[in-house]
């Protein structure tokens, strides 16, 4: 790895607080330009993190000669607009997900990305860890067998803010963009076969986002992917991958989880994989050695596996009638 691989960041703000921390168990790199439309948020980020660089204007980020590649941890709405932004100044893009708020913004980046020749990809961690890294295995070989049934859920009691970013409307809030990304990007992971159909059931609440939400993935041939998301309860927050021989089972927080169990008939083996340091330098070094190997995407988490995941997501938030106001 090329020594001293600089990042910039757009939006210093939780998630990110977690990049720029996983940045210090990623080696040869570092945090150097950090952007935000408050340049006192900007400041105090890069002050923390010790970057070189803070900027109030994201072109003048994206013209910094010296950064090699743009993390954006804003929220969904303002992806697009962002990615486009890095995408056409030719630096190499990693993006929280949803990557956009739908499929249609995505293909758009897809073929900026494609056109100018540069890096994209979803920061989609958890297929990156080490858990999951061991997970691929055993589907490999077909330790469980034939898989045939997934059942996951994301919930928790969420405080009320209706201007927060998880119940505002304006900013693509909801349960399915929010945490039903993993749910469906996982489970597309898993199987690795296009989706037959999908049936969703939502509740709505007062600000016009999903608050709890229902989804079956009908991948054929007795396939299917089952999970809820909410904001009105705690809920098991696990992962449960059924086959014909045996189960596994990721949890709890799957999304992030250090350990998976493997159950075949009475024998259950536990196997843990704890963090070398916050959980995204694993990502990171994928992103990195495919900028320096000249790739235009991930072979992980690819354009196509993105615009997968998105065209599923449009069309359970038509089934549930959410369609954002800015759309």
């Amino acid at each position: 790895m090329t020594q001293n691989f600089r990042w910039g960041l757009i939006g210093p703000g939780n998630i990110a607080t977690r990049f720029a921390e996983s940045l210090n168990f990623v080696e040869g790199t570092s945090l150097y330009a950090v952007a935000s439309r408050d340049i006192k948020r900007a400041t105090k980020f890069g002050e923390k993190f010790g970057a070189r660089q803070c900027y109030q204007n994201y072109q003048a980020l994206c013209e910094d000669p010296h950064v090699d590649a743009i993390y954006i941890a804003t929220p969904h709405r303002f992806h697009f607009e962002q990615a486009h932004t890095c995408l056409t100044a030719k630096k190499p893009v990693l993006c929280e997900k949803p990557f956009t708020v739908n499929a249609r913004e995505h293909q758009i980046l897809v073929d900026l990305a494609t056109q100018n020749q540069v890096f994209m990809m979803e920061a989609m961690w958890t297929l990156f860890l080490p858990t999951y890294r061991q997970i691929h295995h055993w589907l490999k070989e077909e330790t469980i067998g034939d898989t045939k049934l997934l059942q996951s859920s994301f919930g928790f009691v969420a405080q009320r803010n209706p201007v927060g970013r998880l119940f505002n409307h304006e900013l693509a809030g909801g349960t399915l963009l929010d945490m039903g990304v993993y749910n469906v990007a996982i489970s597309q992971w898993l199987l690795k076969k296009p989706l037959k159909d999908v049936l969703a059931h939502a509740y709505i609440g007062a600000t016009g986002v999903d608050e709890t939400i229902s989804v079956s993935m009908n991948f054929g041939d007795g396939v299917f992917s089952q999970f809820f998301s909410s904001f009105h309860s705690q809920l098991p927050n696990n992962f449960i991958v059924n086959g014909s021989k045996g189960s596994i089972c990721i949890g709890k927080d799957f999304w992030g989880a250090e350990k998976v169990q493997l159950k075949i008939g009475n024998n259950i083996e536990t196997l843990s994989f704890p963090f070398r340091g916050r959980g995204f330098e694993y990502e990171i070094e994928h992103a990195i050695a495919c900028i320096q190997e000249e790739k235009t995407e991930s072979n992980i988490m690819s354009h196509e596996a993105t615009q997968s995941n998105m065209k599923i997501m449009d069309s359970i938030r038509q089934q549930i009638g959410l369609r954002y106001c800015f759309e």
